[in-house]
């Protein structure tokens, strides 16, 4: 009978801190900084709350101790996000540079000059332009059209394209100054490009148009992230051309990564949600905001070596179809082998150098080259900055010279 007369009070008391707490975490939710670190601490300061008033010492040792797990989440989430390197890339007039594109998934603009300027935590870190001539590629330095031996094909990614360095700092430049304008440089290489954008190039007639010089040499720049790349195992080329393999071992286009629905390209957690229909895709996009979650679980699966030999079969087609169109041309690769050593890649390295060398492509390993360059550390004399990992003009004066010098020949 005693005990009654308290229960009320206790009750509304409760009652108020779980609304409150309830009100607090749908305003947490609007945070535009940390909002499950607010969370997770609201939700810290409940448990208690009702630990300490707690009357039993089982619940108040075990709120207690469920509290201080919650806590941990919001330190969890605090520590990640302060470590966090947050990078921006701005470029001036994004809406006309980047041009969607159903062939290669994204081309510049023709005739177009562009500045690049890349922050780390809103610091620059380098402002460059990037200039793209009439045939909508980076431009290469002038030749003589009537003492020209031939023309190279530079294909490739950013590391092709040059990110983060001037236009006289790539490959294709600085190989053309190298031969003093003996050759024709063609740089196909573009931001996030694979080698399923030299395919396309190749079968799509690209190339054949915009080849004014006969090739002689074609150079396909290769990384260990494209062998993710034709298998659609990023999240920022949305619209990046698509191909699958058929039974007769040779791969066709099938769409781009956009419009062709594949929802093996997704983590297990990932496809559980997209499941759920709208409302599973809200709940991923929020926990997406919390750091420990975007840390520890990915929205895509992981490499298998069904991709890598879908990556393989795309190169070999691109080589096969590159000397049909230009039968006195040589294709060769040059292979970033010492990137290998990040994530999960050393693994495939002895599998895409042993189907290279069944299939007599020409492979030029980059720890040849640049022997003392090393993608696991935290620095390089090689790297643009500690957090770019792209090439710095030394790394591309470097292997410039050694095109000239062993697949051009000296010529």
């Amino acid at each position: 009978m005693n005990g009654r007369p308290n229960a009320t009070p206790r009750l509304i008391k409760s009652s108020a801190v779980i609304f409150l707490a309830l009100v607090a975490t749908y305003a947490s939710s609007w945070a535009s900084v940390l909002p499950f670190a607010w969370f997770w601490f609201i939700w810290f300061v409940v448990l208690l709350y009702f630990g300490f008033t707690a009357r039993g010492s089982l619940s108040k040792a075990v709120l207690i101790n469920v509290g201080a797990a919650v806590l941990a989440l919001a330190l969890g989430e605090i520590y990640f996000w302060y470590i966090k390197v947050e990078k921006t890339n701005t470029y001036c007039c994004d809406g006309r540079y980047f041009v969607r594109d159903d062939l290669m998934g994204m081309i510049p603009r023709k005739s177009f000059a562009a500045t690049h300027v890349k922050t780390i935590n809103s610091v620059p870190i380098y402002k460059v332009t990037y200039t793209i001539d009439s045939n909508g590629l980076r431009i290469a330095p002038p030749y003589n059209l009537r003492s020209v031996m031939g023309s190279v094909l530079f294909f490739g990614c950013s590391y092709t394209m040059g990110d983060g360095v001037e236009d006289t700092e790539t490959i294709p430049y600085m190989t053309g100054l190298l031969t003093e304008g003996r050759y024709a440089m063609y740089n196909f290489g573009f931001h996030g490009y694979g080698p399923q954008q030299m395919l396309a190039a190749l079968e799509g007639g690209l190339v054949k148009k915009t080849v004014a010089v006969p090739p002689q040499h074609i150079i396909y720049q290769a990384i260990p992230y494209h062998m993710e790349r034709v298998a659609g195992l990023m999240t920022w080329f949305p619209h990046a051309p698509r191909y699958r393999r058929t039974d007769g071992g040779q791969v066709i286009p099938d769409g781009n990564l956009d419009t062709v629905e594949d929802e093996t390209r997704y983590s297990q957690i990932e496809q559980f949600w997209r499941k759920q229909g709208p409302a599973g895709h809200a709940i991923a996009k929020n926990l997406r905001r919390s750091y420990i979650y975007d840390k520890l679980v990915r929205p895509l699966r992981s490499l298998s070596r069904e991709d890598v030999q879908l990556f393989l079969d795309i190169v070999s087609q691109a080589k096969n179809e590159a000397v049909r169109q230009f039968p006195k041309s040589e294709f060769h690769i040059l292979l970033w082998d010492n990137m290998f050593v990040k994530h999960d890649y050393l693994q495939f390295l002895p599998v895409v150098l042993d189907a290279f060398r069944k299939k007599q492509i020409h492979v030029h390993l980059v720890s040849d080259i640049i022997p003392d360059y090393d993608a696991s550390a935290p620095k390089t004399k090689y790297e643009i900055h500690p957090h770019d990992s792209h090439p710095n003009p030394l790394a591309y004066r470097l292997l410039a010279t050694y095109v000239a010098k062993n697949i051009l020949h000296g010529e």
